[in-house]
């Protein structure tokens, strides 16, 4: 699990060979090289395995020394970014280029041997090696990918080989999910980050705040899921996050696997990483000033310095939030949730804490959702 290279054969019930692409991210320093494994395999029989890492033999025709690097790996757990293994392999950076060999068993496993897979060789590149675990073991009998991709069960690395900008947070976005299409992440308020097919992935730097991702069909706003990313409530600035589509859009007909979902992992030189599962959140709806009975007519003055008037009308009573997001979707200012009745209503909205910029103010009720544009000077 260590760059493997672009050809691997790779299974736990069956043997199925499967082409890998290897994406390096591009940056001005470089990062120190690591290794970092994520189970992300979401099919059942793969729920647990343990790994082993062979060093190359003393002499030609020599057996690998074999290193217990993952005793038991669970499925949406991780290693940390680790940057040796031991007393054999204190610095990984010295074993750039150095073919290992990488036998996969069952977990919990007493020796190398039997193995259900063997690589070699395997050789780490120069930065941050991820290695993600995905797709499954019989693909027969799972649903298809919907635009015809290869699900069997494989190992994909990307290297990072830059730094993390010391005010930005990177994210690491990779697609997971064997029967989810195409699709794009979408940033409230703020717009499209990547779009990817299974088993791509992509790259991208952004400010430290909390965001709400929609992932949504390309080009349109039909939206499959809905997640909180709060990179600011949890102090990530600096850090690399991988987050991983994981699961089944379609639990039942994919032997009751587990539900999609997006599955975070902080680069952690710590001894247990962290790993989490974004929190869904309601799936959003168009951003557009009618949803349904709910409507914003105006937010005035606008350009405005210290207070606005928002004026919108409800068919339906209803509980009601009010809050206002900068352009990166970050939350700027939230009022109370207040009870509404049905009908039109004239809030008043001190705005004197938002610094110059452009905002969006959004009003929800009953999961409906609208929203207008709003200029703050100073």
């Amino acid at each position: 699990m260590f760059r493997f290279s672009s050809r691997l054969a790779f299974a736990m019930l069956s043997l199925a060979i499967c082409v890998f692409g290897i994406k390096t991210l591009n940056a001005q320093n470089a990062a120190p090289t690591s290794l970092q494994v994520i189970h992300n395999a979401s099919d059942p029989a793969a729920a647990s395995v343990g790994v082993w890492v062979g060093l190359p033999p003393a002499q030609a025709g020599g057996q690998p020394t074999f290193l217990n690097a993952v005793p038991t790996f669970p499925f949406r757990t991780a290693t940390p970014a680790l940057t040796g293994l031991g007393a054999a392999v204190p610095s990984l950076a010295a074993a750039v280029g150095v073919p290992l060999t990488v036998n996969v068993t069952a977990p919990a496993a007493m020796s190398a041997t039997p193995a259900i897979a063997s690589f070699s060789p395997v050789a780490l590149r120069n930065g941050a090696n991820i290695v993600i675990a995905n797709g499954v073991v019989t693909p027969a009998n799972f649903a298809a990918n919907p635009e015809g991709r290869a699900t069997a069960f494989t190992l994909s690395t990307l290297v990072d080989s830059t730094n993390v900008p010391a005010d930005r947070v990177r994210l690491v976005v990779f697609h997971g999910c064997t029967d989810a299409p195409r699709v794009e992440v979408f940033a409230r308020g703020v717009g499209v980050l990547g779009t990817f097919s299974f088993r791509e992935a992509f790259v991208v730097d952004v400010p430290s705040n909390d965001y709400s991702l929609d992932i949504r069909l390309p080009g349109t706003t039909t939206v499959v899921a809905s997640f909180s990313a709060p990179l600011r409530t949890l102090n990530l600035v600096g850090q690399r996050v991988v987050v991983s589509a994981s699961g089944f859009l379609n639990p039942a007909a994919n032997r009751n696997g587990a539900a999609f979902g997006l599955l975070a992992v902080v680069n952690s030189t710590a001894a247990t990483p962290t790993v989490t599962m974004l929190p869904a959140i309601a799936t959003s709806v168009r951003m557009t000033n009618s949803d349904n009975g709910l409507s914003l007519q105006s937010v005035a003055p606008n350009p405005s310095t210290e207070q606005v008037t928002v004026r919108f009308t409800a068919q339906e009573s209803g509980m009601v939030e009010m809050t206002v997001v900068n352009m990166l979707g970050a939350t700027a200012l939230r009022l109370p949730v207040e009870y509404r009745s049905a009908g039109k209503h004239d809030i008043a909205v001190n705005v004197s804490s938002l610094e110059t910029g452009t905002y969006q103010l959004l009003i929800t009720q009953n999961n409906r959702r609208v929203a207008l544009p709003m200029v703050i000077v100073r």
